[in-house]
């Protein structure tokens, strides 16, 4: 078919398929905006070689039908409302146990491209889309990154300007060629969009959405091993799931700050492994010069777990810094900027412009701080109690610090059982940190999920947590809650936290399988706590 001499197999009629969908609407719409069919002489020849090469097809057709060269109005949809487009330059260095492997240090450049907006009404398929390619050297293959989707529908869910809301389906593709990770994928996704107005021309926008992959393929550790089966290819390919979510503070088009995750998982149907986990965890900072100049700076950490029936398992994790250089062009010729609207006071319920102090009580949830062969220690459950103090940037976003204190014990277990070992030693779990609560939902009773950081402070040290004796380290949480308002000032109110504390790389776990067992580490303590409390409003 078409010139190959082996039929084609599923993996590349999906990839085909449904990648070619998303990159032909790019191409079509990204081409339509080059061509100028009212232009004469070299802007008009100009305008024709690039739209042929954008879109190759397009430019053929247009030879063919003679309006390549004819004079006639353009169509209507020739342009979006919305348009942003940012070129890069950037110096990326990885770090942690798995850099790239041909190095640490290196130098690109990185493409962005956002069609639209898909709060300014989408009437038909990727009149939103956006897209990324990222490419540096030293590297192979050059590109390293392309991520692009559309709007397929959506739905407005509130129109209310302090928080608009909407959900939509999408199309799209990834391919990521970044250690830890290696994989491509065509996604179908289904997304909770908010818009939140911050001030003049500035806007908090929220993502939090579920990913389906028809065929996700991800490379293997093992590829002489893959060449050598019935696939003949050093990836595996598979049904896949996944979520995502992401905050950002948009000005005038322009992103000055991004936090975005994404956890995928792939159970391989054709090839060596079992299945595969990957997980990214990225935040990047902008900073506009000028109209069109910028500089900013980004940190990323990603990590990969896959499983074979046959070989060991294999976990790596990386983290990588960039700083970089750019030239934005926003584009605005269509709906004005609702995100410039100030958002009413509605209630006197409402957060913005108010504080808050919460006191609260729960239950602290530990996990292993060793484990061993014949001696695993973990920090028991235990009560917990603190403050937190909260300020209302808007009827959205909150701004809160907190304290939490938990007086634990550290007990030895015996792996097998989890039968007792030892007698448990004493100690004491101090948190202190800020958080960005996104709140949701009415006035009487709202929702809220959140990101922060801070410090934990364990006393006295863990040998196997901090091998230097430092007590106190750098934290990070998630967080999800609700209020119940009993009245405008008073409300009762539960929350949920995870926790990451950074601490010297330890043996996490051990897997065994008949070829063996292997050991994985971390440099990550993890905890989480589970609380109710009550809170004033003055």
């Amino acid at each position: 078919m078409f010139l190959e001499n082996q039929p084609p197999s599923l993996n590349d009629l999906v990839h085909t398929t449904l990648g070619g969908m998303v990159f032909g609407e790019i191409q079509f719409r990204t081409a339509n905006m080059i061509f100028d069919n009212t232009a004469h002489g070299l802007p008009r020849i100009l305008r024709e070689a690039g739209g042929f090469v954008v879109n190759p097809i397009g430019g053929f057709n247009r030879l063919v039908h003679g309006e390549m060269w004819k004079d006639f109005q353009n169509p209507e949809d020739r342009l979006p409302g919305r348009l942003y487009v940012e070129l890069d330059g950037l110096y990326r260095r990885g770090g942690g146990p798995v850099p790239d492997r041909e190095g640490a240090a290196q130098g690109g450049l990185s493409l962005l491209m956002r069609y639209g907006d898909p709060f300014e009404g989408v009437q038909h398929p990727f009149e939103y889309f956006d897209v990324s390619l990222s490419l540096l050297t030293p590297h192979s293959p050059f590109i390293t990154e392309i991520a692009a989707r559309g709007l397929l529908v959506d739905w407005k869910l509130s129109a209310n300007p302090s928080a608009e809301q909407r959900f939509g389906l999408f199309l799209g593709t990834q391919y990521v060629n970044t250690n830890p990770g290696v994989y491509g994928a065509q996604v179908f996704g289904a997304s909770h969009l908010m818009r939140v107005p911050l001030g003049a021309e500035t806007e908090l926008r929220t993502e939090v959405g579920l990913m389906g992959m028809p065929i996700i393929a991800v490379g293997v550790d093992y590829p002489e091993e893959n060449i050598a089966s019935t696939s003949g290819v050093t990836y595996d390919y598979g049904v896949g799931v996944g979520a995502e979510a992401s905050a950002r503070v948009r000005r005038r088009e322009v992103d000055l700050l991004v936090l975005a995750w994404s956890l995928v998982g792939q159970g391989a149907s054709n090839g060596i492994s079992r299945s595969s986990r990957i997980q990214a965890l990225s935040a990047e900072a902008r900073l506009p010069l000028t109209r069109n100049l910028l500089v900013g700076g980004g940190w990323s950490w990603g990590e990969r777990l896959t499983t074979y029936d046959r070989l060991p398992t294999v976990e790596t994790s990386g983290t990588a810094w960039k700083v970089f250089a750019g030239w934005a062009i926003p584009t605005t010729s269509g709906s004005p900027n609702r995100g410039a609207e100030a958002p009413p006071a509605t209630a006197a319920s409402e957060s913005a412009g108010r504080w808050s102090a919460t006191a609260f009580g729960g239950e602290f949830v530990g996990t292993r701080v060793r484990t061993g062969p014949e001696r695993n220690v973990v920090m028991t459950n235990a009560p917990t109690y603190g403050l937190r103090l909260g300020y209302g940037a808007t009827r959205v976003l909150t701004l809160e610090a907190g304290w939490s204190r938990v007086a634990t014990t550290l007990q030895p277990e015996i792996p097998a059982t989890g039968d007792p070992s030892g007698p448990a030693t004493p100690v004491t779990v101090n948190t202190v940190e800020l958080d960005a609560l996104f709140g949701f939902g009415g006035t009487s009773l709202r929702g809220y999920v959140g990101v922060g950081a801070g410090a934990q402070d364990i006393a006295p040290a863990v040998p196997s947590l901090d091998s230097s004796q430092a007590t106190t380290r750098f934290a990070a949480n998630i967080a999800l809650g609700g209020l119940y308002f009993l009245t405008p000032a008073i409300a009762i109110r539960a929350d949920g936290r995870y926790r990451f504390r950074a601490s010297d790389r330890r043996l996490a776990a051990i897997g065994c399988d008949p070829t063996g067992c292997t050991p994985y580490e971390t440099n990550v303590f993890s905890s989480a706590e589970i609380t109710g409390g009550l809170t004033m409003r003055f």
